[in-house]
């Protein structure tokens, strides 16, 4: 009878360290699942940085074909009111002339 006594306890010690063990491989597999999760998430933001900093790369660049689209449409209007001042008849002052002519020759 003593021997079988020995027996269960020893069969419940294996039992209780057996579910200890199942316990901790699931612990250990959430702990595996959090981080690859963790990970990933990382991996998502490094991403969204990366494209942020494409995004402002293109911003800046249209932004400057804008401004020199601007800059040069100033610059089509300037050799207009200069060319429309040197053709309008009373309104020749002299000091414009020589100066635009070489600006002029597509406009006409």
């Amino acid at each position: 009878a003593e021997l079988t006594w020995e027996n269960s306890a020893l069969l419940r010690r294996a039992e209780a360290q057996a579910s200890a063990l199942i316990e901790m491989s699931v612990e250990k597999e959430r702990w595996v699942a959090e981080r690859a999760a963790l990970q990933e998430r990382e991996r998502a933001a490094q991403r969204r940085v990366e494209l942020m900093a494409e995004e402002k790369e293109e911003l800046k660049v249209s932004l400057q074909g804008v401004i020199e689209s601007l800059l040069a449409q100033r610059q089509d209007a300037r050799d207009e009111v200069a060319y429309l001042a040197r053709t309008t008849p009373g309104h020749d002052t002299g000091h414009d002339q020589g100066h635009d002519q070489g600006h002029d020759q597509g406009h006409d």
